[in-house]
């Protein structure tokens, strides 16, 4: 085995051990929590979300298309598409539980995004301990929250760095935090694939990726139509046949979601209710903190020599488009004339990624060029390393001591007893539940119809309280009118405080199973 083998060996079982070590630190959970608490195995708000969706997968198209699992129309369009949810689907088709897909997501993904990030590093730096250095802040740095709470926290040191990263907290603005959430290292690994296509010039490959992208996520396929936009423009040696050969499939795609998503109401709905969300850009103050010592590449554009040689090399063009485009995506709700859709949902990391790559090259070119000794230049990347380590150090650390969120992810032994009860009803029961956390866990574990997600994600959101409020306060006679008929089959409410005083006992009938729930099953009619 040569060199380059066996450190790409070591940097793959080291991308599984970062992977493999951050799912026991979540797991140990499991271990952890008094006897009468239940932890799910999921470790991320968003993942029942996704889990609901992924049971509404269509088998008439392999499972490739889903409808809203939310939709209570009569005529459900199931032309939603998102490739990471089918394999979900296909996890759970398989037999796996929704916990055991969590981990194979995180495990699988996470080692193959870290070992992508390598080869890119590799393809753009030429200095094997430049290399290496590079990975490791990449796969576990972070910012500078750390200097902030050392400096000016009186809340005590790791409580401090909590503190100062409340803006960006959860938005993973490092590639480390994405492994808390294992769908987006499934587009971090077509991202990281698709740019290293894009360095060596291989357009074909580059465009199927992005076709990839187009099936998997708005997010990630707006932002690499943008990268592959404005780098093909730099690229006069490859033919615009090949540079272009995904254009008619990118249209498409943008029909679909200008026109033909808006036209089905129910999808017209969740685009409203999407439209006010999270439009807050990235916080300068933000930037520079969680970005620390990256943040100078901003100024490597002053240096002429070495723009003249990121032109005449290509393979940092990607890297520079690749920055470029993140840096205005996050920032593009300033613009008043453009529609704003969560800017910091573009960050996860990328920009992360680009500006340390650049950092690190420019580094590179002027160690070469004999401005910086070798010694000094290994001293300040070690020490750039060393600086990124705190702030993660500290989100592990939160990972290990602050219990996962209650009761979504982890419940008590009441709620247990209702979810599992709720698992051996028949197939499709119509359930109300008038606890929004319990919805969601219902339609993520099984396949019947509730009518509540977050208010995000459900149809006519305000709509569907109203006439709860209403079916219940008038004792559930009659159907909700949603617009369409719906009527419950069983109603599930916690006891304190009893809203379900006012039911109606000749048509509903208590079931008594726990002290914390009210359950009440439809009568069949006589």
């Amino acid at each position: 085995m040569n060199r380059s083998s066996l450190t790409r060996t070591l940097v793959l079982l080291a991308s599984f051990l970062l992977s493999f070590t951050f799912w026991q630190i979540l797991s140990s959970w499991h271990h952890r929590v008094p006897p009468n608490e239940t932890v799910w195995g999921l470790f991320q708000g968003d993942m029942p979300t996704y889990l609901a969706n992924a049971r509404a997968t269509s088998p008439r198209f392999f499972h490739l298309t889903y409808a809203s699992p939310l939709d209570i129309s009569p005529q459900k369009h199931d032309y939603l598409t998102q490739l990471p949810i089918s394999l979900l689907s296909l996890l759970l088709k398989a037999g796996l539980s929704e916990s055991q897909s969590n981990q194979f997501l995180t495990l699988f993904f996470g080692t193959l995004m870290f070992f992508g990030l390598f080869f890119l590093i590799e393809n753009t730096l030429q200095h094997q301990t430049f290399r290496i250095l590079l990975f490791f802040l990449l796969s576990f740095g972070g910012g500078l929250a750390w200097l902030s709470s050392l400096l000016r926290s009186d809340v005590g040191f790791w409580a401090g760095i909590r503190f100062f990263e409340h803006n960006y907290y959860w938005w993973f603005f490092n590639l480390f935090r994405n492994l808390l959430y294992p769908l987006e290292l499934i587009h971090h690994c077509i991202f990281f694939w698709y740019l290293l296509c894009l360095i060596n010039r291989q357009w074909l490959p580059a465009n199927g990726l992005l076709v990839l992208a187009l099936l998997s996520n708005p997010f990630l396929a707006a932002h690499l139509i943008l990268i592959h936009a404005l780098t093909a423009m730099f690229d006069a040696t490859s033919s615009w046949l090949k540079k272009s050969a995904s254009l008619p499939l990118v249209l498409l795609w943008v029909l679909y979601y200008t026109l033909l998503l808006p036209s089905s109401p129910t999808f017209h709905s969740l685009i409203s209710q999407h439209a006010t969300a999270y439009k807050t850009p990235m916080q300068w103050a933000d930037l520079f903190q969680a970005y620390g010592f990256s943040t100078l590449a901003f100024l490597l554009f002053l240096d002429r020599s070495f723009v003249r040689a990121v032109w005449a090399e290509w393979v940092l063009i990607p890297i520079v488009a690749m920055a470029l485009v993140t840096f205005a995506l996050v920032h593009h709700s300033r613009l008043p004339f453009l529609h704003a859709v969560q800017p910091l949902h573009f960050s996860r990391g990328y920009l992360f990624v680009s500006l340390w790559l650049l950092l690190f090259s420019w580094i590179e070119f002027r160690t070469r060029q004999g401005h910086l000794q070798k010694s000094f230049s290994l001293f300040l990347l070690t020490m750039f390393l060393l600086s990124a380590l705190p702030d993660n150090l500290s989100f592990a650390r939160d990972m290990y001591l602050i219990k996962p969120d209650s009761p979504l992810l982890v419940w008590d032994s009441g709620r247990n007893t209702v979810l599992r009860f709720v698992k051996n009803l028949p197939p499709k029961t119509k359930i109300l539940a008038t606890d929004l956390t319990l919805n969601r866990q219902i339609s993520a574990m099984t396949d019947h119809v509730v009518l509540f997600g977050t208010p995000y994600t459900t149809p006519h959101f305000q709509l569907r309280m109203q006439k709860t409020i209403e079916f219940l306060a008038n004792g559930g006679v009659g159907s909700l009118s949603l617009p369409s008929a719906w009527c419950p089959d069983l109603i599930i409410a916690p006891k304190n405080p009893d809203i379900l005083a006012r039911l109606d006992r000749s048509l509903w009938e208590h079931f008594p199973l726990s002290p914390s729930w009210n359950i009440y099953l439809k009568k069949a009619p006589r």
